[in-house]
């Protein structure tokens, strides 16, 4: 740009009369015309670009002189030398003829504003990002979605369906923690990049692992548990219901001879006001011709919300004329629901033997009543993986919604933003510098 408006020939023929001022704007073409008509274009990087009077003396503009370059604030003044060429240079060398140092001028207010008046001027003509294309968008979508996605259904399906086993329970929380470090990874690199897709993926992330640490415990907790130990107990069969339970305690499923039937006229709902309130916990007894003449019940088919308080008990299959077998319900250590579970059968079967006068034996057997007990093990796996597909595919369309949400209000903030506004940081390191 200084050697473009030093170069005398910009204006051709004779040096008598006026000046110009032309602009150099980059990647623009810029005309600069002589007072003889003379055209020339050129590029170059955004500067002003003096022309000068050549018929007499004229003085650089302070502004002017600074707009050259940040560190240009040394003006100068022209006037015609011996060879009315002010370009002359001396035959001993040095200035060429005709210019004279001014006093040199450091900051300044003018200058300081001219100069960043200067700069905005040329920042300004940036235009804005360019627009995505559809495949950008898709990519910042996809990712905003397909990530937490992916690291819910791992966590969810390790936690709920991996085996009690120590290494079975140490892959689960080895998956959950290495999805967790993973989205706060991507919150990390936020902070150093600035760039808001990670931040969004790795909360995202972090909202995923945490609700399926939750659904996988509740479910496992739930149903996986009690399939798991059926899945390592053996079945008995051709029990009486008057024999002792303590035979088929560690059974995961029972079968009664023939003849053995719930008792549907002795039935009681029971609901606790502080464990488990709303939920009716429902028994009967399972009695044979034996049974009932020693008006005694050891076995009790039992269920939740199946039941009225003292009628109409519809669990499982009790309504069935062939059911005879059920699965065992028991206590389960380490599990609060099937502690839970297992605490209340027990309370509602005690009121019912004191309602109906019964006697009860010394550790009552709960059992699911079934037509087909071996049916009912493998159901609690297919149950367990039906509610982890429900949830994932729940989760699928949250995490569809607030990914395109979320790109959204993205692209509007912080991906459209003026140039000016972009800018920002580099005009103040620059005005920095050349202070």
């Amino acid at each position: 740009c200084k050697v473009a408006a030093m170069d005398p020939s910009l204006v051709r023929g004779s040096h008598a009369g006026g000046g110009a001022q032309g602009v150099y704007h980059g990647g623009t073409k810029t005309q600069i015309k002589g007072s003889i008509g003379t055209t020339r274009k050129s590029k170059g990087p955004c500067c002003a670009v003096p022309t000068f009077g050549l018929s007499s003396a004229a003085a650089f503009p302070a502004a002017s002189a600074a707009s050259i370059g940040p560190s240009a604030t040394m003006p100068v003044s022209l006037t015609s030398g011996a060879s009315g060429d002010p370009f002359a240079l001396p035959a001993s060398g040095g200035r060429p003829a005709g210019v004279t140092q001014a006093a040199p001028q450091f900051g300044g207010g003018q200058i300081t504003d001219e100069r960043t008046k200067l700069l905005e001027q040329a920042m300004q003509r940036v235009d804005r990002r360019p627009p995505l294309g559809m495949a950008q968008h898709f990519q910042s979508v996809g990712a905003m979605v397909l990530w937490p996605w992916v690291a819910f259904v791992a966590v969810i399906f390790a936690l709920a369906l991996l085996p009690p086993e120590r290494a079975g329970r140490i892959g689960a929380w080895v998956i959950t923690f290495a999805a967790l470090g993973l989205s706060m990874l991507l919150v990390q690199v936020f902070f150093y990049s600035k760039a808001p897709i990670y931040k969004y993926l790795g909360l995202l992330g972090i909202l995923a692992v945490c609700l399926a640490g939750l659904s996988g415990r509740m479910i496992y907790d739930r149903t996986m548990l009690q399939y798991w130990l059926d899945k390592e107990r053996t079945s008995q069969s051709g029990v009486l219901p008057s024999q002792s339970t303590t035979a088929v305690m560690d059974a995961a499923a029972v079968t009664f001879v023939e003849g053995t039937k719930v008792d549907l006229r002795r039935v009681l709902g029971y609901r606790s006001a502080q464990e488990d309130p709303g939920v009716t916990y429902c028994v009967a007894p399972v009695m044979d011709m034996a049974s009932a003449e020693a008006n005694e019940a050891r076995y009790w088919a039992v269920g939740t919300n199946c039941c009225e308080p003292a009628w109409g008990f519809t669990c499982g299959d009790a309504l069935s004329p062939v059911a005879r077998s059920g699965l065992v319900i028991r206590n389960i250590p380490g599990s609060e629901h099937a502690s839970l579970r297992h605490r209340l059968f027990l309370q509602a079967a005690t009121q019912a033997a004191a309602m109906y006068s019964l006697g009860m034996g010394d550790v009552p057997v709960f059992v699911h009543w079934s037509e087909d007990a071996e049916a009912e093990i493998n159901r609690d796996l297919k149950l367990s993986a039906l509610y982890c597909v429900i949830l994932s595919l729940f989760h699928l369309m949250f995490s569809i919604f607030f990914g395109g949400y979320l790109h959204w209000q993205t692209r509007r903030k912080d991906w459209q933003q003026p140039a000016n506004q972009l800018t920002l940081p580099v005009m103040a390191r620059y005005n920095q510098m050349a202070k």
